[in-house]
């Protein structure tokens, strides 16, 4: 089977992005179990083993212009038997059902995409739901979401797919507890309880309810500092917020390599997500495979993931009363931390791409087998 996926980017140096992250983790488990991957991907070119990248644009500013330029690049190419497609968005769907020469596909939802765009965007999320995404549902011969809540969503509106609900998956060898002296010297957090943001920066993130939230809990905790890592639209007002609170209270890290994370979810005391909108979150299963608790407004599958306090905790209402919930738990002590790390670890387990990863083979071999 050779499994052909659409990406704008470049999956060994994926910009912040849980669908990003999902697609590389996605591959290196298939490549490793004897299956071919081919990236289509926005850059440069390239191969690793059975993976292979091909470059059909050479960068993209947007995911609108790389599913057009896919089109396109789909209605002149020809993929033989045992191919099958896995597009992780309505957009990269469509486009495989615009192709002349059609195969098999599967359809990854990371939460549907219309609620979001409404939000932002009411006419172009209207054209979306009218053309894009019924299409997308009719080319795919399986779906798979990601949450729930996305599940519901599809079952509702698309009664008569073919629809599984599996969640992301997390690399547990690249992401585990390293030693807090060591990262927390790397990030220069010593002795200081760190809060920790990894992702975009973007509305529907809310980061300026984290800092608010963040705001509050230093008059309970003065020494703390918030590390936010990633980038995106809004990291111009997230930088003037953060002058306002004085200097080093927080530190805007930029994006930050793979590579790095895990050190990083190390020195961290507390993962901090305060997002409107969110499915399953791969930063918050690195962070607790990393052994790092997690505090999280309630949204997507975050509920079930911190469904016991030791791996965190849910948090809601006010920035006032948020950052209360928060200090109840933050920060551990080191005694604290490594009685929990290992309950952590055991929890990110059951999203270890060696237990998600059979789940996605056996869609795409359902895919490619006719009848």
């Amino acid at each position: 089977m050779r499994v052909v996926i659409p990406i704008a980017g470049d999956p060994w140096m994926p910009r912040p992005s849980g669908v990003l992250t999902y697609v590389t983790g996605l591959g290196r488990y298939l490549s490793t179990h004897g299956i071919e991957v081919e990236f289509l991907v926005a850059g440069q070119g390239r191969s690793e083993g059975r993976i292979v990248a091909r470059s059909i644009m050479s960068s993209t500013r947007g995911e609108t212009a790389y599913a057009i330029r896919l089109c396109r690049f789909l209605r002149k190419q020809a993929y033989g038997p045992g191919t099958v497609a896995l597009a992780n968005s309505e957009l990269y769907a469509w486009a495989f059902h615009l192709s002349q020469r059609p195969i098999p596909l599967v359809l990854v939802v990371h939460g549907p995409t219309f609620p979001t765009l409404h939000s932002r965007r009411p006419l172009a999320a209207y054209l979306f739901k009218l053309i894009v995404e019924p299409r997308a549902m009719k080319s795919a011969s399986e779906i798979v979401a990601i949450d729930q809540d996305t599940e519901s969503y599809l079952s509702r509106a698309y009664p008569k797919v073919r629809l599984r609900c599996i969640p992301t998956g997390v690399d547990l060898v690249d992401f585990c507890p390293l030693s807090r002296l060591s990262c927390k010297s790397k990030w220069d957090v010593e002795s200081r309880p760190t809060l920790l943001y990894v992702g975009r920066f973007a509305r529907e993130k809310r980061l300026d309810l984290a800092i608010e939230t963040f705001r509050c809990l230093l008059g309970a905790i003065p020494e703390g500092v918030l590390l936010l890592a990633g980038a995106g639209p809004a990291e111009d007002s997230i930088r003037r917020r953060a002058v306002n609170l004085g200097h080093d209270r927080i530190r805007i890290l930029g994006p930050v390599a793979r590579a790095d994370l895990p050190s990083l979810y190390s020195a961290a005391d507390g993962v901090l997500l305060t997002s409107a909108i969110e499915q399953s979150p791969t930063v918050a299963i690195e962070s607790l495979a990393c052994g790092t608790p997690v505090f999280s407004t309630p949204v997507g599958d975050m509920p079930t993931l911190l469904s016991h306090p030791e791996l965190g905790s849910i948090i809601s209402g006010s920035p006032v009363e948020m950052a209360r919930m928060i200090g109840l738990r933050f920060p551990e002590n080191e005694l604290e931390r490594a009685k929990y790390e290992t309950y952590r670890r055991n929890a990110a387990a059951n999203r270890s791409w060696d237990r998600i990863g059979p789940q996605v083979v056996e869609v795409l071999n359902a895919a490619v087998t006719p009848g």
